[in-house]
């Protein structure tokens, strides 16, 4: 049923491009099946140029319906072979100069996790400092901002620069560039996990420094990402900061631009075909302050 719902909200969503429906006669059910199967044979899944419709479908489905997790986890471990795939698909991420900069730290030590979360209280607290007279407080009070305790396990992904020497290509003009090569490692991972079934997410209100001392982090190595991983009772259909009325969702047209950065009400466009039909495909998206059923903060 809940299969059947995102395809019509994703149909909605998009009028005039996909059609978000299975191939031939395959029921819904019978679709998410074949795209949760895998056997691991890596060749098998190379060898092939282009997507099946399925394929493409169950791709845009992870990502619409992926969300940040901070409640509805329930008790249980991740299968082994459901956690290995999900790591493998963070390795497989792109990475500046295929310097593949990052670690993956499994920690299920209820001690080690009741010092992470000490330290997310700490940091907490001295956010609401922050926002003392803002009349967004209560709220930001009432929200669930992690589940380090109840997850089945947490997850710390760190960069190391020092990965395969000093001179990595891509890095020598935006040093940055191994961070973004990380966080596209989570992305993967967050993909992969919601198409296993599996919630993550991902702690922010937390301190490098106590994170570096708690899991022994050598001093060249940044944490990137606090994860926390597990089975849920449901996916929200929307974001949790959007459903709280945080903030809204931009729409698409918000955010595009061409050709250079505009200002409000600017259009660089011009007469350019190409540039008009995209902006007439991006207008019939939506204005991303209603009807939005998926994606995330």
């Amino acid at each position: 049923m809940r299969f059947e719902l995102t395809i019509t909200a994703v149909s909605r969503r998009y009028p005039n491009q996909l059609d978000y429906r299975p191939n031939g006669t395959k029921t819904p059910a019978q679709a998410l099946l074949t795209f949760n199967k895998w056997n691991l044979d890596v060749e098998r899944v190379l060898s092939y140029d282009n997507f099946s419709r399925e394929e493409r479908d169950g791709l845009y489905r992870a990502i619409y319906t992926r969300r940040d997790v901070r409640s509805h986890f329930v008790p249980g471990d991740i299968a082994c072979d459901a956690l290995a795939r999900v790591l493998d698909a963070a390795h497989h991420a792109p990475s500046v100069g295929f310097s593949q900069p990052w670690n993956f730290i499994l920690i299920k030590s209820d001690e080690t996790r009741r010092r992470i979360k000490e330290s997310f209280e700490e940091e907490r607290k001295r956010s609401l400092g922050m926002i003392r007279d803002d009349p967004k407080r209560p709220l930001y009070e009432s929200l669930k901002l992690e589940g380090i305790m109840e997850s089945a396990l947490n997850l710390c992904v760190t960069y190391d620069p020092e990965r395969f020497g000093p001179f990595v290509i891509g890095r020598t003009s935006i040093p940055e560039a191994g961070l973004y090569s990380v966080c596209c490692a989570v992305q993967n991972l967050w993909l992969a996990a919601r198409s296993e079934g599996i919630g993550v997410g991902w702690v922010s209100i937390l301190s490098n420094d106590a994170l570096r001392e708690i899991l022994h982090l050598p001093e060249r190595v940044t944490p990137v990402a606090y994860l926390c991983l597990g089975h849920v009772d449901r996916f929200a259909s929307r974001p949790d900061l959007e459903e709280a009325g945080w903030l809204p969702r931009l729409g698409l047209g918000d955010v595009t631009y061409f050709e250079r950065w505009l200002g409000d009400g600017d259009d660089d466009a011009g007469t350019d075909a190409h540039w008009s039909d995209i902006k007439s495909m991006i207008a019939n998206i939506g204005d991303g302050r209603a009807d939005r059923d998926h994606g995330d903060a």
